[in-house]
């Protein structure tokens, strides 16, 4: 879930909570884009970081209902959205 403008409070339905769903908090903000991301490509680049594993595809928009069973059932870890009309 997204986070709420400075001040306000944010509501959320806890029935799900009750039946095995988890609801994870993460600190947002914390990378400095035109430092961090150089400092990926570097260690891509030199082979200490690898992502040809990682299970990610692209999907076109039409394709978006395949691709969020995909997600759900676990085939990919991420995926991209194409969405450009053809």
């Amino acid at each position: 879930m997204g986070v709420p403008k400075f001040g306000e409070k944010s509501s959320i339905y806890t029935l799900p909570l009750n039946f095995c769903k988890r609801l994870i908090a993460s600190k947002g903000g914390g990378s400095i884009p035109d430092i961090d991301i150089p400092i990926l490509m570097e260690k891509m680049k030199t082979g200490r970081l690898d992502f040809s594993d990682f299970p990610t595809r692209v999907y076109s928009l039409s394709d978006i209902n395949s691709a969020l069973n995909d997600l759900r059932s676990g085939r990919v870890g991420r995926m991209v959205i194409d969405m450009e009309i053809s």
